[in-house]
C-alpha cells in the first residue's frame, strides 16, 4: 500500500518561511488587498447610468412578479417547483432579488451592492478553501483568490443582474467544500451536516451546484482517503439530492420554451467535439482574456462543425490523456495538483459543455465562475515552484500583484460594457457580426426601438430579414417597429411571417388585425379578431375590437348578435355601449339605441359623442 505523504511538506513547504508573526499578518493582509482591488475594479457597476439589460434582466427583475413582494404567499410560490423563471428553478436566487427589490425600491444600486458583496465574499472563501486544501500555501491561495476576484471572465457573473444565481450558489458551494474539508481533516459529523446543508441551499440557488458530490470524491482523492463503506455512505445524501435537482432541472428546461434545444440538431459525436472545442476556448481565455463576449456562437455552418473544432478537440483530448497518464504513472505533488485541478474544472463545467445543447452559445463567460478555480490551483502551484519554494513568498506575491492589476484593468473595462443593452449588443456584434447572431441584432433593435431610434432599429431588423432569419420574434419585433413608424401595410407581411414561424400568437394576431383595419382590409381584420377572440375565451377587449370591425363592414346583424352575447360582460364599457347604440340605430332600433347612449352618459356625463348620438336617435325616433 502506498504510504500517505505529508501534504504539509509536499504542497505548502518552502524550507524557509517568514516568521510566524509576519506569516500571520500576510494571511490577513493578502486577502484584504485582493478584496479591495476587486471592489475597485467593479466600481463601474455603480455608475448612475447603468441600466437593466434586455437580456433576462426583465425576466428576472423588471417584469417579474415573484420579486415584487416578500409576503409569505409569494415566498411560498417562489419555492413551488411549478414557479419557473427563464426555464430554471432557483428559488433562493429569486428570494435574494426580492429582498433587493424591497430594500432598494427597484434601484440598480441595490442589486449591484448584494451581487458585488457576494462576489467579494466568494473571493475570500476561495482563499480560505485553497489555504485549507494546500495546508497553508499562501502563494497558491493568493493567486487563486486574486484570479477568482479579478479575472475578466468573471465579470459577466457580477455585472449582469440576472446572473445573481452565480454568485449566490457559489458562496454556498464553497461553504459546503470548506465544511467537508474540515470534516475530512478530523472534524465532527456536524461539519458533514453543515456541508450537506450548504449544498442543498446551493442547489436552490442554481442547479449547476449538482456537481458538488463528485467534487467531494475528488477531495477524498486529494486527501489520499481510502474508499470505504463509510466514505460512500456519507456522500449518499449528496448524490440523492443531486439527482433530484438534476431531474427537476431537465424537466423544467425541457418543458419551457427557451430551455433545452433539440438535441438532434447535432449528432452525439458533434456534441462531443463541441465540448472539446469549448474546453480549449476556456483554456485560451484563461490566459488571454480578450475579445470577450456576452455570446459565443457555435463554430458551425448549417449544422456542420468547422475544421477548427476537430483540431481543438484533438488537443484537449490528448492533453486530458496526458494528465491521467501522469497522475497514474508519474505521481508527485505537482501531478496531483494537475490532476485535481483539471478534474475539478471538468466536473464542475461538465453540465454546460453542450453535450445537451442549451441555447445558441457554445461557451459562456459565466460558466467559468466556479470551474476556473481548478485551473487557478494549477497556476498557483506553478507560480509557487517557479518563484523558489525555498524562499519567502514575497517574489511570488509581487507577481500576483502585477497580475491582479492587469486583470483588474481589463475587468473594469469589461464591466463598463454591461452598462446598457446598446453597449452590450454593440460589443457582441463587434466580435461576431460576421456570424449574423440573430438575438444580438434583435435585442439591439429592441433597445433602439424602445428609445424611439427607429432608423437604427430598422437597420438591424432589415439585416436579419435579408439573411433569411427563421426567428419568429424578429418578425414580430419588425412588425411592431413598422406599426410605430405608421407603416402598417409594410408590417402585415412581417407579422404574417412571425405567425408562420412561431405559430398562433395572440399579440401578433391582434397587431396584424389592427394593421388590416388601418389598411382598409376589413374582412381580413375581422378574420384575425375572430381568431384572437377564440384564443382568449371571448375576452371583452378583443370582442369589442371585432364588434367595431363588423360595424365598419356594415355587417350589422352579425354585430348585433355578437354585441348581445357580451352584454353582461361589457355592461359598463362605454366603447361597447356606443357601438351597440350606433349598430341599433343603423338597424332602426332607435329605442334600444337611446338606451345605450343614455347608459353611456350615466357612466361618462361629458361624453360628447354619446350626447350627439342620443340627439340623433331621439330625432330619428319621432
Amino acid at each position: 500500500m502506498k504510504k500517505k505523504r505529508n501534504r504539509t511538506a509536499d504542497v505548502a513547504g518552502p524550507a524557509a518561511e517568514p516568521t510566524s508573526d509576519s506569516n500571520r499578518l500576510l494571511r490577513w493582509l493578502v486577502p484584504t488587498i485582493i478584496v479591495v482591488l476587486t471592489a475597485v475594479a467593479y466600481l463601474p457597476v455603480f455608475d448612475s447610468a447603468k441600466e437593466f439589460t434586455n437580456w433576462d434582466d426583465e425576466t428576472y427583475v423588471v417584469r417579474q412578479p415573484l420579486v415584487q413582494s416578500l409576503d409569505g404567499a409569494n415566498i411560498k410560490k417562489m419555492f413551488d417547483t411549478e414557479s419557473r423563471v427563464a426555464a430554471n428553478y432557483h428559488p433562493l436566487t429569486m428570494l435574494s432579488l426580492a429582498v433587493d427589490t424591497k430594500r432598494g425600491n427597484g434601484s440598480m444600486a441595490a442589486y449591484m451592492q448584494t451581487t458585488l458583496a457576494l462576489h467579494l465574499l466568494n473571493t475570500v472563501l476561495v482563499f480560505v478553501l485553497i489555504m485549507g486544501l494546500s495546508r497553508g500555501n499562501l502563494v497558491m491561495a493568493a493567486l487563486c483568490s486574486a484570479l477568482f476576484g479579478l479575472h475578466p471572465m468573471h465579470v459577466e457573473s457580477v455585472a449582469w443582474v440576472a446572473e445573481r444565481k452565480d454568485v449566490l450558489y457559489t458562496a454556498l458551494f464553497l461553504g459546503s467544500l470548506i465544511s467537508y474539508l474540515r470534516y475530512v481533516r478530523g472534524g465532527s459529523l456536524a461539519w458533514l451536516a453543515a456541508a450537506f446543508a450548504w449544498f442543498v441551499a446551493s442547489c436552490f440557488a442554481k442547479p449547476m451546484a449538482v456537481t458538488l458530490p463528485v467534487v467531494l470524491v475528488l477531495i477524498d482523492l486529494w486527501e489520499h482517503r481510502r474508499f470505504s463503506g463509510r466514505s460512500a455512505l456519507e456522500k449518499l445524501p449528496f448524490f440523492v439530492v443531486s439527482v433530484i435537482f438534476g431531474l427537476l432541472t431537465l424537466k423544467v428546461q425541457s418543458s419551457e420554451s427557451g430551455g433545452l434545444v433539440d438535441t438532434t440538431y447535432f449528432t452525439l459525436g458533434e456534441r462531443i467535439l463541441f465540448a472539446g472545442y469549448g474546453v480549449m476556448q476556456y483554456c485560451i481565455k484563461l490566459f488571454v482574456p480578450i475579445n470577450l463576449s456576452a455570446f459565443y456562437p457555435y463554430p458551425s455552418t448549417n449544422g456542420n462543425p468547422e475544421s477548427i473544432v476537430y483540431a481543438y478537440a484533438a488537443v484537449v483530448f490528448a492533453a486530458l490523456g496526458a494528465v491521467i497518464w501522469l497522475y497514474i504513472k508519474r505521481r508527485n505533488e505537482f501531478t496531483e495538483v494537475l490532476f485535481f485541478g483539471t478534474a475539478f474544472f471538468l466536473v464542475t463545467i461538465s453540465i454546460v459543455l453542450q453535450f445537451i445543447s442549451v441555447g445558441g452559445a457554445v461557451i459562456a463567460d459565466r460558466y467559468t465562475y466556479v470551474p476556473y478555480l481548478g485551473f487557478f490551483m494549477i497556476l498557483g502551484a506553478l507560480l509557487d515552484r517557479a518563484t523558489g519554494r525555498r524562499k519567502a513568498p514575497y517574489p511570488a506575491l509581487a507577481v500576483i500583484g502585477v497580475i491582479s492589476i492587469g486583470m483588474g484593468l481589463i475587468s473594469t473595462a469589461r464591466a463598463e460594457v454591461w452598462q446598457n443593452s446598446g453597449r452590450l449588443w454593440d460589443d457582441v456584434i463587434a466580435q461576431f457580426g460576421n456570424r449574423s447572431i440573430n438575438h444580438a441584432y434583435n435585442n439591439r433593435a429592441v433597445y433602439n426601438m424602445d428609445r424611439k431610434n427607429y432608423a437604427k432599429a430598422e437597420q438591424d431588423y432589415a439585416f436579419l430579414e435579408s439573411i433569411g432569419t427563421d426567428k419568429s420574434y424578429t418578425y414580430k419585433g419588425y412588425g411592431k417597429l413598422l406599426i410605430n413608424m405608421r407603416r402598417t401595410e409594410e408590417a402585415i407581411p412581417r407579422l404574417t411571417k412571425a405567425l408562420q414561424l412561431g405559430g398562433p400568437d395572440i399579440q401578433v394576431i391582434m397587431a396584424r388585425a389592427s394593421c388590416y383595419s388601418a389598411a382598409g382590409k376589413i374582412d381580413s381584420a375581422i378574420m384575425d379578431y375572430t381568431m384572437a377572440r377564440s384564443m382568449t375565451q371571448n375576452e371583452v377587449g378583443v370582442s369589442i375590437m371585432l364588434l367595431g370591425e363588423l360595424f365598419r363592414a356594415n355587417r350589422y346583424n352579425e354585430a348585433l348578435e355578437l354585441g348581445s352575447s357580451m352584454a353582461s360582460a361589457a355592461a359598463n364599457n362605454t366603447q361597447y355601449l356606443l357601438l351597440m347604440g350606433v349598430i341599433n340605430g343603423q338597424l332602426g332600433n332607435h329605442a334600444q339605441a337611446r338606451q345605450y347612449f343614455q347608459r353611456t352618459l350615466e357612466l361618462e356625463p361629458n361624453n360628447e359623442q354619446a350626447r350627439r348620438n342620443l340627439e340623433i336617435a331621439n330625432a330619428a325616433g319621432k
